[in-house]
């Protein structure tokens, strides 16, 4: 069943109502960000609603054929994964950086989809290895390097317009 709720700018969503998270006490501690993120973007765990333009413009793939890399340390351990336009010159623009951050024991594997999504619209993801992200040395570091690499030799990277 579905439950309109009203923003106090007068925004409408649509969240789900249900039994499951009186029989599952972590659903219920969850549902409040569910919300939350429902309530910021327009996306509900109710599948794609009519309404919504952005969600049904960037739902399907972008235009642009993606490629992965990664990038190693002096020791040869990953510390990071790519995700980015396959040819930067078919885009016609710097592609903009996106940094990503696992949260804790995460890894850019389980999110490996979305962040070929963003690549597949031009962007250039770089996503920590590092499963301990939250004092976000590791992204800030991440967004660093891709600078760093416009106009290295060989780079292929671009970073986005200051």
């Amino acid at each position: 069943m579905m439950a309109a709720i009203r923003l106090p700018a007068g925004v409408p969503i649509r969240a789900c109502r249900g039994t499951a998270a009186g029989r599952r006490p972590w659903l219920a501690a969850a549902a409040p960000a569910a919300l939350l993120l429902a309530m910021l973007t327009g996306i509900t765990a109710c599948g794609p609603g009519t309404g919504y333009p952005v969600q049904a413009a960037y739902t399907p793939p972008g235009p642009y054929a993606t490629t992965t890399g990664t990038v190693k340390d002096a020791t040869g351990t990953v510390i990071y994964d790519l995700f980015y336009p396959s040819s930067y010159a078919a885009l016609g623009f710097k592609s903009p950086i996106v940094t990503w951050g696992n949260g804790t024991l995460g890894t850019p594997g389980r999110v490996s989809t979305l962040l070929r999504h963003f690549a597949s619209y031009g962007f250039t993801v770089i996503a920590s290895t590092s499963g301990w992200t939250g004092s976000g040395i590791q992204i800030d570091d991440a967004a660093h390097y891709l600078v760093a690499q416009d106009g290295a030799a060989g780079a292929h990277l671009v970073q986005p317009p200051v």
